[in-house]
């Protein structure tokens, strides 16, 4: 009984202090609660919501929770503080940092057992970061590892955007053939998740290489699939999209 009422507790101090917003006060939070696996949770949840990856101002928030994961043994929170960080400097387009912090997951992994999807972000983070930076070759090995763990821990959707990456990176070498085979994996993938965004998107895609290879009647008929699904979800960038492909 005396459990439970801590926890409460717990949980009761944790959402007023989350209802901060200054980044030194939830350092503060984070230093004085290094030790409450709950508390840093929570802080970790206000600061994982995409919307907020592009705003700086939080990132010493992440390197704080990082340092006091670290600092109290707790792998998982390292790792996941990594993924973080990793995420948030992605998306600002700062590889160069983004690498870094999953390059980190990696090397812990290697040294103590945490989560096999955050592992398996990490090495299709890696994929998309050696990619936009020159590193084909190293981008597909990156991309096959991350295939791998996703398809161990049966992971779906995050298996068909690998795979459908895998492709682009294939498209991009001009080998159109191993782009296909990998572009239809991934049609195949959205459809068993009834995707119908990405069943659209992967039409799309699919006819830009028929289109590219000179079949012209196999990408309009790609285009066509792809133009019915965008009018019938009203996605008015895709019909749009579609549509110029077909002109």
């Amino acid at each position: 009984m005396i459990k439970i009422k801590n926890l409460l507790f717990a949980l009761s101090i944790a959402t007023p202090l989350m209802a901060q917003s200054n980044p030194d006060s939830l350092i503060e939070v984070i230093r004085n609660n290094a030790k409450d696996s709950i508390i840093l949770t929570k802080i970790f949840e206000k600061l994982s919501p995409t919307k907020e990856y592009k705003d700086s101002i939080y990132d010493k928030v992440v390197i704080e929770f990082i340092k006091s994961s670290a600092s109290n043994g707790w792998a998982n929170g390292v790792a996941k503080g990594n993924d973080l960080a990793g995420n948030r400097y992605y998306a600002r387009g700062n590889f160069s940092k983004a690498q870094e912090y999953f390059q980190n997951i990696i090397v812990l992994s290697q040294k103590t057992k945490i989560p096999v999807a955050i592992i398996a972000n990490a090495y299709k983070m890696l994929a998309g970061i050696l990619f936009n930076t020159g590193n084909a070759e190293g981008a597909i090995e990156k991309a096959n590892n991350a295939i791998d763990l996703f398809q161990q821990i049966n992971d779906t959707l995050s298996l068909a955007k690998t795979i459908n990456l895998l492709g682009g990176i294939y498209w991009n070498l001009g080998k159109l053939e191993m782009a296909s085979e990998k572009l239809f994996q991934a049609l195949k993938l959205r459809e068993k998740l009834g995707d119908s965004l990405g069943v659209a998107h992967a039409y799309n895609n699919i006819g830009l290489i028929y289109d590219t290879q000179g079949k012209q009647n196999q990408a309009l008929d790609m285009y066509y699939k792809a133009l019915t699904i965008y009018q019938k979800l009203k996605n008015d960038l895709g019909v749009g999209r579609a549509s110029n492909n077909i002109a």
